[in-house]
C-alpha cells in the first residue's frame, strides 16, 4: 500500500513537471507582453519586420548572448523591464536658477519609486548597413557607437529638471555613450546591421510647489530617465543583430 502511495505521488509530480514545462514552452513561443514593434512568428523574433539573428545584453558592464526565448521570457517576466512609450520634453516653463526671494515660492521633488528599464523606444541603428553579395553566410566586423541622454515627461519644465536630478534615488547622468566593434554574420543576399536599446534609470515622483510660508500650493506626478552608469562608465543596454532582404530606411 505504501509503495502504491509513493508511485501515485511520483506520478502526480511528473504530471506537474510536464505541465510546467509545456506552460514554459507556450510562454516562450507566444509571449503575453512585448514591445509593440516586436513580433514572434514560428519562434523567430522580428523587430519592425526585420529578422533578429542575434541578441547581446550588456548589464553592469558584463556582456552575454541571449537566445530569442531567453530574451522574450526576460521581457515577459520582468527580468528585463522595458518602456516603449516615447517621452516628450517640455521646455516652455523655466523657473530659473537665481536665488529665491524671501516671499517666493519654492520647489521640491519627492521620489516615489525608481527602476531600471530597457528603453526600446530609443532603439536605433548604431552601425553601417552591409549586404552580403556572396553565396554563403559571411562574417563582418562592424564599428558601433551608441549614445543616450536624459529625458523628462512632457509636464517637466526646464527649470524643474535640477530638482528631479538631485531628488532621484540614483546618480544622475545627463549623457553616456558606448563604442565597440562587433562581429556580425550576414546570410547570402541579405542586408545586416546592429541596433542598440539603452538601459536607463527611471524615477517617478511628485514635483511640489510650496509658498514661502511652507504651504503646499500645487503638485504633479512626473517621471524622468537617466542613462545607467556602470563601473566602466559605459552605457548598459541590448544589441540586436538585424537582417532584411531590403535596405533599411531608418
Amino acid at each position: 500500500m505504501g509503495k502504491n502511495k509513493i508511485s501515485l505521488k511520483k506520478l502526480i509530480i511528473m504530471i506537474m513537471i510536464f505541465a510546467l514545462g509545456l506552460s514554459s514552452s507556450v510562454y516562450a513561443s507566444i509571449p503575453n507582453k512585448l514591445p509593440e514593434d516586436h513580433k514572434v512568428i514560428n519562434g523567430q523574433l522580428y523587430i519592425n519586420g526585420n529578422k533578429v539573428t542575434e541578441i547581446i545584453q550588456v548589464e553592469s558592464g558584463i556582456t552575454k548572448e541571449l537566445t530569442i526565448d531567453q530574451y522574450i521570457l526576460e521581457l515577459e517576466y520582468g527580468e528585463i523591464s522595458f518602456d516603449d512609450t516615447i517621452t516628450l520634453e517640455d521646455t516652455s516653463e523655466d523657473l530659473g536658477n537665481s536665488p529665491l526671494g524671501i516671499t517666493d515660492d519654492w520647489y521640491r521633488y519627492d521620489e516615489t519609486s525608481n527602476i531600471t528599464v530597457l528603453r526600446t523606444d530609443k532603439r536605433e541603428r548604431v552601425s553601417t548597413v552591409l549586404k552580403n553579395e556572396t553565396s554563403n553566410p559571411a562574417d563582418h566586423i562592424l564599428s558601433t557607437t551608441c549614445v543616450s541622454g536624459h529625458s523628462f515627461s512632457f509636464n517637466v519644465g526646464t527649470g524643474e529638471r535640477p530638482y528631479i536630478q538631485t531628488g532621484a534615488g540614483f546618480t544622475w547622468e545627463s549623457s553616456l555613450s558606448r563604442t565597440e566593434e562587433k562581429k556580425l554574420t550576414i546570410n547570402s543576399g541579405m542586408y545586416g546591421w546592429w541596433e542598440f536599446a539603452p538601459q536607463e534609470n527611471k524615477t517617478v515622483g511628485l514635483f511640489k510647489t510650496f509658498s514661502w510660508l511652507g504651504e503646499l500650493k500645487d503638485f504633479k506626478q512626473v517621471h524622468a530617465y537617466s542613462p545607467k552608469k556602470v563601473n566602466n562608465k559605459f552605457l548598459d543596454g541590448v544589441y540586436y543583430a538585424l537582417e532584411s532582404s531590403k535596405m533599411p530606411t531608418n
